[in-house]
């Protein structure tokens, strides 16, 4: 589904192109932007990025993308530069050491199974105009798998994959759908552009939208919001998440690691010769490292645009999203 409106947005955060690590509830621990300067739990980076060269697993998809060296839009052509060839994609190394670990607490003798996720920008178009693009991800990693892929609609679709309904070894082409049913995924990608942007560019965390509480985890729900810069395109990997501290070895949680689905939002912002935002395009993917990467970028997950901005208020945003929903319909 593509929905086309003229938005209007007033930023309320500004998300500042950084890198950290976060511990965060259930002793699990992210990291953000630029990674080789943070790990999760504080790891040393040199040793957590040697230790994750050990990939267990991972798994890709096209998503749709633009050419980030493209000069500022302009005219009624909208973006005009749309591109095939992007890859989203996910990988988890195991028994990553917590060894010199600066996060407090932290037993030094256990390991924890890493994910990571990365992009990858087809030749000639990786090199970023600043002045003309910006583009950001907004990760959610509290997904719950206890509910992801029950649903009726989600489970008769990995059926009619030849899947298992339990929600294992699917057929993992970025169609948030299979995962947390057509609406959730709907309703993530609008929100992208109503609430994760700002008129002035800016990028910024979102709560999940009501219509996907039940596939997250309860008080969990927020995304985070990485502004992917010249250096992490450069690198490719954009965000970090270290599991629950354990043993070595520990199949359980690596096969946990292995399953996890990562809803990510890509959202591309265009900017004007006048330095003010021209158009976003926001796409929504799930990605889960035991699955295969299948499919074309154009069959993969939902896509919303906004056209010029500055036509409508911020309180007719609903009405607006609703109105071009229902010429869709």
């Amino acid at each position: 589904m593509t929905v086309t409106s003229n938005l209007h947005k007033v930023s309320l955060l500004f998300l500042a192109a950084t890198s950290c690590y976060v511990a965060v509830a259930h002793a699990q621990s992210e990291a953000t932007g630029d990674l080789t300067l943070a790990a999760p739990y504080g790891i040393p980076p040199d040793l957590f990025n040697a230790s994750i060269e050990r990939t267990v697993r991972q798994s890709a998809v096209y998503v749709p993308g633009y050419n980030l060296s493209a000069p500022e839009g302009f005219g009624p052509s909208g973006n005009g530069s749309a591109v095939d060839g992007w890859q989203l994609g996910v990988a988890v190394a195991d028994n990553v050491p917590l060894t010199d670990a600066a996060a407090p607490g932290i037993n030094t003798a256990q390991v924890i199974d890493a994910t990571t996720l990365w992009l990858q920008a087809p030749l000639g178009v990786e090199i970023l105009n600043s002045t003309a693009w910006k583009l950001c991800a907004t990760v959610f990693p509290y997904v719950n798998m206890s509910a992801a892929g029950k649903a009726e609609e989600s489970i008769s679709r990995l059926t009619a994959a030849g899947s298992s309904s339990d929600g294992d070894a699917q057929q993992n082409n970025g169609d948030c759908g299979v995962w947390l049913t057509d609406q959730c995924a709907t309703a993530l990608n609008e929100n992208a552009l109503a609430y994760g942007t700002g008129v002035d560019g800016s990028c910024f965390n979102m709560t999940v939208p009501q219509p996907c509480a039940p596939y997250f985890m309860q008080g969990h729900g927020n995304g985070t919001a990485v502004v992917l810069d010249e250096k992490t395109l450069a690198d490719g990997r954009f965000y970090a998440w270290g599991s629950a501290p354990t043993s070595g070895g520990d199949l359980t949680a690596l096969d946990s690691a292995l399953g996890h689905v990562w809803p990510v939002l890509l959202t591309w912002i265009q900017f004007g010769p006048d330095g003010k935002v021209f158009a976003a395009n926001s796409h929504v993917s799930c990605l889960a490292a035991s699955s295969n990467g299948t499919g074309t970028a154009t069959e993969r997950g939902t896509v919303a645009s906004t056209g010029k901005p500055g036509l409508a208020p911020n309180s007719g945003l609903a009405a607006l999203v609703a109105s071009a929903l229902t010429l869709l319909m």
